[in-house]
Order: C-alpha cells, then sequence, then structure tokens
C-alpha cells in the first residue's frame, strides 16, 4: 500500500486536474516497478471499482501521506450501518448505509495543498488569496466506487453542511444521495476563507487517487444557499476543478439581501401590533389566516395560467399579483388585510429601493408558498409554543430571521460584510439614502462576483444546473433568474449562442429556501447533471415530487424560462402520475 501513496503522491505532482487524456488508468506497480506514467495520462472517464480488501485498505488509510493533511482517524462502516439520527429522522425509507471508509481529516494550510497539483493560474491566484487556516474535512470512500467524487457543500444560509452522504439535489430528497450511488463523497466541517475554497478538493481528490490507486474520473459539486455560491466561486475561480456543478438558491447580491431583510422589517415592523408597553410585535404583523388568503388570492388570479388550476403557480414571470384585491370591506371580514397591510406587503415583495425609487435589490416573485411556516419564520419569526409573542419575542424573531444576514448590533453576528466595519449598523433604522455608501464597497464586490465570467468554464465543457424556488424568503428567485440572463447575454456576445449549453436555471413554484413549502421540492438534480456532463444529454426537464407537505404530487421542473404547462392526458392533475400530463414550454 505505502508504494501506491509514493505513487500516486508523485503523480499528483504533475496533475490531478489536468488528467485528461484518454488512456486507461495504469495497474498500481509492484514494489520494484519503475516510475508509471504521469496522472495527467489518466482517463477522464469515471470508471467503476470494486474494492475487494476494502476493510483492511481503510485501516490503513490512516497512515495515508498528502501534503498539508492530517488524518485524524479513517473508520470503517459496515453495510447496513444505520444513517445517524440527523438523516434518520428525515428519512422515509429504512434502508441503511452502504459500506465505506471515513475519513476525518484537518488540513493545516491550504496552500501545501496546491503544492500537490498543478493547477491553472487563476487556481493558483485563489489560493494565495486567503490566510492559511485549519480546515476539517470529512470524505467517505464506497468500497463500490462508481469512479467519481462529490463535493456536499453548505446548505442554507451559513449553515453547517451535513455529514458527507451526499444529498443528490442540493434540495430535498434524503432518501436518495450520492454515497449510495458510490460517489466518494467530500464535506468540509469548518468553512474555509473564501479565497481558499479550493483547497478541501484538492486534497479530496489526492485522498481519493491515494485510496483507490486512481484519480476520480469525474468531480462534481451540489450546495444551496452559500454553498451554491461557493459553487459558482468554484465555476468561475478554479473553472478545472469540476466538471458538473449543481447551484440551489445560491446566495447572490448577498449585500443586497441584506438591504432587503431590512426593508421587509421595516415595512412589517410598521404594521406590527403593538403590546402594552409600545413594543411592535413583529410575530403578529400578518396573521397566518391573512397570508392563506394571500396564497389563496395568488391562486385564483395566477394557477391556471399554466393551463391547469392544480395548486401550483408555474408560470412565475406571468403572475402579476396585487394584494389590494384584499383589502378588507369591513372590520368583521376574516382573512382581509388592512390597508396599512396591503401597503407593507405590495412594497416589501417589491424589493428595497432608495429615495429616488431606483431598486437596490430584485423583487420577490407573488408565490403561494409565502403562506408556509418558513415563509413566516424568515421574515416575522414565530412566537415559541405557549408563549405569547412580546418584546422578547421580537428580539428573538429579529435574530432567527436576520440572523444570517444582519450587521452585529441587530443580530449577534459578525459575518454581514460591510465596509468599512459597521457595528452600530441597524437594519430597523437603516437609512436606505444615508446608511447606504457604508455598505458600498461589499456591494461593489459582490458585483463583481457577479460579472466574473465562466468562460473557462465553459471551455472546459463545465456544466452548470441552478435551482431556485419560487417561495424563497432570503434569497430571490428573480436573482438567479438575473444571473442565468447574464450568463445568457455573456455567451451571446462571444459566440456561443446563449448558456443553454452550459448552463440551466429550474424554478421550483411554491418551494422555500434549499427546500421546505407546498412544493415538489424532491428531485434528483445530480443524476441529469452526470448524463449532461458524461452523455452530451442537456436536461430537458426534471422530474420532481412532493415530500413533507405534498407527497403524492408530481410535477416537472423546466429549464427557464420554459413553463410546465398542463397540455392533458391520463396523468391528471394531483397524482403520483401527473407529471405525464405537463410539457415544458
Amino acid at each position: 500500500m505505502s508504494n501506491v501513496v509514493v505513487w500516486v503522491v508523485a503523480g499528483l505532482v504533475a496533475s490531478v486536474l489536468a488528467a485528461c487524456a484518454t488512456a486507461p488508468p495504469p495497474p498500481p506497480p509492484p514494489v520494484a516497478a519503475a516510475a508509471p506514467p504521469a496522472l495527467a495520462e489518466v482517463t477522464r472517464a469515471a470508471k467503476p471499482l470494486l474494492l475487494d480488501n476494502a476493510q483492511s485498505r481503510c485501516a490503513a488509510a490512516a497512515n495515508l501521506a498528502v501534503p498539508g493533511l492530517g488524518i485524524g482517524r479513517a473508520a470503517w462502516v459496515a453495510a447496513g450501518t444505520p444513517y445517524p439520527p440527523s438523516w434518520a429522522a428525515r428519512r422515509t425509507q429504512p434502508d441503511a448505509l452502504v459500506e465505506h471508509c471515513r475519513i476525518d481529516a484537518l488540513l493545516a494550510a491550504f496552500s501545501a495543498v496546491s503544492a500537490v497539483s498543478a493547477v491553472s493560474a487563476d487556481s493558483a491566484a485563489g489560493d494565495a488569496a486567503g490566510p492559511p487556516q485549519p480546515v476539517a474535512i470529512e470524505l467517505r470512500l464506497p468500497s463500490n466506487w462508481n469512479g467519481r467524487l462529490l463535493q456536499q457543500g453548505v446548505m442554507g444560509v451559513m449553515a453547517q453542511p451535513t455529514e458527507a452522504f451526499g444529498r443528490g439535489t442540493g434540495a430535498g430528497g434524503f432518501d436518495d444521495n450520492a454515497l449510495s450511488r458510490g460517489f466518494a463523497v467530500l464535506a468540509v466541517a469548518t468553512r474555509p476563507a473564501a479565497g481558499a475554497i479550493a483547497a478541501p478538493v484538492l486534497a479530496a481528490k489526492a485522498l481519493v487517487a491515494a485510496y483507490y490507486g486512481r484519480p476520480a474520473g469525474r468531480s462534481y459539486h451540489v450546495g444551496c444557499g452559500d454553498g451554491g455560491r461557493d459553487g459558482l466561486r468554484l465555476a468561475q475561480a478554479w473553472p478545472a476543478l469540476f466538471d458538473g456543478i449543481v447551484a440551489v438558491a445560491p446566495r447572490l447580491r448577498e449585500t443586497d439581501a441584506t438591504l432587503a431583510a431590512a426593508w421587509t422589517l421595516q415595512r412589517f415592523m410598521a404594521v406590527a401590533p403593538r403590546t402594552g408597553s409600545g413594543a411592535p410585535v413583529l410575530a403578529r404583523a400578518f396573521s397566518s389566516d391573512a397570508l392563506f388568503s394571500v396564497a389563496q388570492g395568488i391562486l385564483k388570479q395566477c394557477d391556471a395560467l399554466d393551463g391547469a388550476a392544480d395548486g401550483f403557480v408555474m408560470d412565475m414571470a406571468a403572475c402579476r399579483f396585487d394584494p389590494a384585491v384584499l383589502q378588507c370591506k369591513s372590520r368583521s371580514a376574516a382573512g382581509c388585510l388592512a390597508a396599512n397591510q396591503v401597503k407593507a406587503l405590495r412594497e416589501a415583495m417589491a424589493g428595497p429601493r432608495d429615495d429616488a425609487g431606483q431598486p437596490l435589490y430584485a423583487a420577490w416573485p407573488w408565490d403561494p408558498g409565502l403562506a408556509a411556516p418558513a415563509w413566516r419564520a424568515w421574515t416575522m419569526g414565530q412566537a415559541a409554543p405557549g408563549q405569547p409573542p412580546d418584546a422578547r419575542h421580537l428580539a428573538l424573531a429579529q435574530a432567527k430571521t436576520l440572523a444570517p444576514l444582519a450587521p452585529p448590533a441587530t443580530a449577534g453576528t459578525a459575518n454581514t460584510p460591510a465596509a468599512p466595519a459597521a457595528p452600530a449598523l441597524n437594519l430597523l433604522a437603516f437609512n436606505f439614502n444615508r446608511d447606504l455608501p457604508r455598505l458600498q464597497a461589499a456591494r461593489d464586490a459582490d458585483a463583481a462576483m457577479l460579472a466574473a465570467p465562466l468562460d473557462a468554464f465553459r471551455q472546459l465543457q463545465g456544466k452548470l444546473l441552478l435551482v431556485h424556488g419560487a417561495a424563497d424568503p432570503v434569497v430571490s428567485a428573480w436573482a438567479t433568474v438575473a444571473y442565468q440572463q447574464r450568463l445568457d447575454a455573456a455567451a451571446d456576445s462571444s459566440g456561443a449562442g446563449g448558456a443553454a449549453n452550459h448552463a440551466r436555471s429550474f424554478i421550483v413554484p411554491g418551494m422555500g429556501h434549499c427546500a421546505g413549502g407546498p412544493a415538489t421540492d424532491r428531485f434528483d438534480a445530480l443524476g441529469p447533471l452526470v448524463d449532461w456532463v458524461e452523455q452530451d444529454q442537456p436536461p430537458q426537464r426534471i422530474e420532481a415530487r412532493g415530500s413533507a407537505v405534498l407527497r403524492d404530487e408530481t410535477r416537472p421542473l423546466c429549464p427557464w424560462p420554459q413553463v410546465a404547462r398542463h397540455v392533458g392526458g391520463s396523468g391528471g392533475v394531483t397524482s403520483l402520475q401527473a407529471s405525464a400530463s405537463y410539457t415544458c414550454r
């Protein structure tokens, strides 16, 4: 085993990422063999491999040598081992883990990992951008390997990643994951600085090659929120690192999303009822009945635009709802909106603007998913069970709603980009003219990230799947659509005829941030991505099914700007066969 390791690490010096020739991989050399060909000559085909000595190989993996990486443990996980409680509770099928080796390691300094791989100039520059820092990684290596590596990005806003099982879609889909399909799966337990996000992947590639005796033929990334944004950054700065990326609800224009959160908060606080002491109760700005009425109003106006009144607003662009139709005609009317609530909701959904009326962020789609509990939790918080909302709840609601986005003074987090640092910045009192310059440097950085080209990723035949829930209250789906349009325009200007050959966006009606809501949020985006990368079969539609809310509903997800339109047929509109009654056009 040690000779194999020496051979692999030596080959990595030549190149892991540039492995793109067509010759089949050479077998591990015998003890006295001469130096084998460089790994740059290994094919990029994802060829399966079944280990016949996997348990002993896992035990020896603790001694694998990768520069800059310290392996803490290499643990054998037998077939049939139950999923951890964090996963088991969210699975509908009681099946267990496949046989694999789990490696936990600490990447002491990302610059050391860069030394084991000849990467492109922009990769080296990206690695140099962040300070060295320890990064914990988890890598799971199945005995029945399909020849691929998948990085499981973080899921949500500044969330810690799940265990390295590889949720295959980036949203929902706990019953199916990449590890069970034979992928080697990487998760980063402590996130590196932005300039170092490629380092754990380089380390994982080295470990995969050392463990299996050959490098992964293909590499993929899936993530939501921060993880989705990481996927785009990786495609921009390290275009050779991944062959395909699933970015769900990527946190684009994050500083402007902060402004949108402040804008919504201020308007909802203005209509919130007050306690006896005069404190506004954010959780009561809109009752559950009021939000349900809004959802029903949206369905009444927009549901049938796709050809069927089926409980979904498929045509997001065509839905132009005005909450004024729900304004109360009398005080006794149930579920209606007061005039000030109509104004607050209309302004919040239109997105923040400066005093000149110029938009500072995208608008929010009108979708019935805004009546879901998660939408309320993000925008208004929610009272603890058995406790009435009060001034103490208001503080908790602010933290829960804005902690991922808000500056320290409001939500107790130091992670919001602000230039210069503004510890006294208070979103409740934020002035969208006077205070805006304080965030301008961060806004400029966000704009630069949006403008970064994907030309190298496209030229290397990389494929990008963007997925976004129409009812996402954290990052507007219109921001992702705008990014798709930017990619289309860039591809048009380069003569590529649009971005459809390398980037496609799919909107999920009713889905909140990353998952959930009255939506078909359980789908497989990874399988179609693999087919696109390896078989040159671009996804024409992605089949989706409801999870927690709509378990028996199926619909196709369509590449933007196509819409799933009802065309009739035996599938109907409310069954597991319903998807067959819809076409993308």
